[in-house]
């Protein structure tokens, strides 16, 4: 009779102990599973906000040149970075695509389309630098020029409608600025600002308010944005 109480006291002790190892484990997956699910939640919510910087170009369906601009910039920096930051994959290389551009150059008088400073229909921003990124070297294109002497100038180029008072009143504006330095300066004498630097600055002007608009939805690759896809408007 006392062997067998013994036992049975054996046995409870050990039912007891896997009880409670059964509940460690219980409680350990249950922790597991709870860290696991925070972890994704923080993922899903640092790659919500960063897709948000982007997708925030497609809320209205149509944005500003100036917004194209920002963007381009945006693609720009982010391309040059690699590695894994805040669940975001910057392996995967973002792309800015921008169509119908000839359509905003025929409103300006060019001898042929290399002058323009959109002098393309299309234009890609990728990680690719052979391709020097057509649109952003567009865009830089003023680069180390004045550019509220170009902003005066251009102004002044798009009240007149002969090139002979266009270079009356500019040279009046450019000697008040500097009487030396434009002293020989005429529109086609090759001193900057040139008549090409004018006409691409009222081009690049008119660009920043003209109206793009999505022409395709942006793409996702793993669950971030990776393509975006706008055309020219008015």
């Amino acid at each position: 009779m006392e062997n067998a109480s013994k036992a049975l006291l054996i046995a409870g002790g050990v039912l007891i102990a896997i009880l409670i190892i059964s509940l460690l484990i219980l409680m350990l997956n249950q922790i597991g599973d709870y860290q696991k699910s925070k972890t994704s939640s923080i993922k899903d919510s640092q790659l919500a906000a960063f897709n948000s910087e982007f997708e925030k170009y497609t809320d209205d369906n149509m944005i500003d040149g100036t917004d194209i601009i920002s963007l381009a910039n945006k693609v720009i920096d982010y391309n040059k970075k690699d590695g894994i930051a805040n669940s975001v994959d910057y392996d995967i290389k973002m792309e800015l695509k921008v169509d119908k551009i000839d359509l905003f150059r025929q409103k300006y008088s060019y001898n042929n389309a290399n002058e323009a400073l959109f002098g393309k229909n299309s234009y890609t921003i990728t990680n690719n630098n052979s391709l020097e990124n057509e649109l952003a070297k567009a865009i830089s294109s003023f680069n180390g020029i004045d550019i509220s002497m170009l902003k005066k100038v251009s102004s002044i180029y798009s009240k007149y409608s002969n090139d002979k008072d266009r270079e009356n009143e500019i040279k009046k504006a450019l000697l008040a600025i500097d009487s030396t330095k434009y002293r020989n300066w005429t529109l086609d004498g090759g001193i900057k600002p040139t008549k090409l630097q004018i006409k691409n600055y009222k081009e690049y002007s008119e660009f920043k308010t003209s109206k793009f608009k999505i022409s395709r939805s942006p793409e996702y690759r793993n669950g971030q944005i990776c393509r975006m896809f706008f055309e020219f408007v008015k």
